[in-house]
């Protein structure tokens, strides 16, 4: 009978890195399984292996579950690893810092960070959702990082991000990363946090991504433990949290005073366009359906009371009937459209001046 595996208790590696538990059976005496232990050995094994991979791993927990220590911590030790892997002098900070290889919440430093092509660095998108908005997805920026994430393989590196829920990032990244995790208990007050990892996997005939615990030689790895991060790392961490943070409120206040000006000037648009409207109506009011004859009419109004004299006096030079009398006249002073006006309009004018009791010389 298969003896029962030993429970692995709450523990943290000697280096001070995270390390798994809640373990399943190990099916290959330790041999396999060994540099699963430590999540920081685990990536680093995947950057630096022979079949030019690389990893990009989604944080997803609520405000306050300490993704943003959690993956603070596993960059600096993953960092530690390289330098050590490298062998060549080079310090851990050549491999992650806050100043190169940290974006946080804002959207030019995740398109600057993701034009960083070096190999095997460890890069930190921090509260990526802000700068790499599933509802942007048509964003020029977004499109332009979602092409560099599908062919950064080869860059050999470690990209973390963190989101309060999946889906606030863009669907690429989304369906491209390499491990899902998520935040689970919070033990500051021992020094670190837990984290189930899952390794998602993707049924492409049924467009489907499930996401199963990692699995290794039917070894079951499912929390990992992740101390705190360095002290002095975290000081300046949170120094460039804050100062991005009021960088990005100070912008929300600029883009909403920005939108109200829009908003205030749109309605000021309206309000003429509206006053124009009335007034046009009003004219229309006084003088109800003004249609061409109806303006054809007035003009000719207009010139009754100025031509009277001159109507009366081609009346009694020519002999001819008044309103033929009437066109000539118009068109002496410009007006072409002189038989335009309706024959009774003519005659009512007539009627109005007196102009019908005009007799000829």
């Amino acid at each position: 009978m298969e003896a029962i595996p030993k429970f692995e208790p709450y523990a943290i590696l000697p280096d001070g890195s995270a390390r798994s538990f809640c373990r399943g059976i190990d099916k290959t005496e330790g041999h396999d399984s060994e540099r699963f232990d430590s999540l920081s050995d685990y990536w680093v094994s995947i950057i630096t292996g022979k079949f030019d991979q690389d990893v990009s791993a989604m944080w997803v927990g609520p405000k306050g579950s300490g993704k943003s220590s959690a993956v603070l911590s596993v960059s600096y030790h993953c960092a530690v690893k390289l330098a050590a892997w490298a062998n060549d002098g080079s310090k851990w900070d050549e491999y992650y810092n806050l100043h190169e290889l940290t974006a946080c919440i804002l959207e030019e430093e995740a398109t600057r960070l993701m034009n960083v092509q070096r190999k095997y660095v460890v890069k930190n998108y921090d509260d990526i959702g802000l700068g790499w908005n599933a509802r942007s997805w048509q964003d020029e920026e977004n499109v332009e990082k979602n092409d560099i994430f599908q062919i950064n393989r080869t860059d050999n590196s470690i990209q973390n991000m963190s989101v309060p829920n999946q889906f606030l990032l863009d669907k690429v990244p989304r369906s491209l990363v390499s491990h899902y995790i998520e935040m689970d208990q919070k033990l500051y007050e021992l020094g670190f946090t837990t984290i189930k990892l899952f390794k998602p996997k993707t049924m492409f005939r049924e467009a489907k991504i499930f996401n199963p615990f990692l699995m290794v030689n039917r070894n079951k790895f499912v929390n990992y433990l992740i101390p705190a991060p360095p002290a002095d790392l975290w000081h300046e961490y949170k120094k460039l949290r804050n100062k991005n943070s009021d960088i990005a409120r100070r912008r929300r206040k600029d883009a909403k005073e920005k939108r109200e000006e829009i908003k205030k000037l749109k309605q000021e648009q309206e309000v003429a366009k509206l006053l124009k409207q009335q007034e046009k109506n009003t004219t229309n009011t006084a003088n109800p359906k003004m249609s061409r004859a109806a303006e054809a009419h007035k003009k000719w109004e207009e010139m009754f009371t100025m031509f009277t004299q001159e109507f009366i006096q081609m009346k009694q030079e020519t002999g001819k009937p008044m309103d033929k009398v009437i066109a000539l006249v118009a068109r002496r002073h410009g007006h072409v459209d002189g038989n335009a006006i309706a024959y009774w309009r003519r005659m009512e004018l007539i009627k109005k001046y007196n102009l019908d009791k005009i007799s000829s010389a």
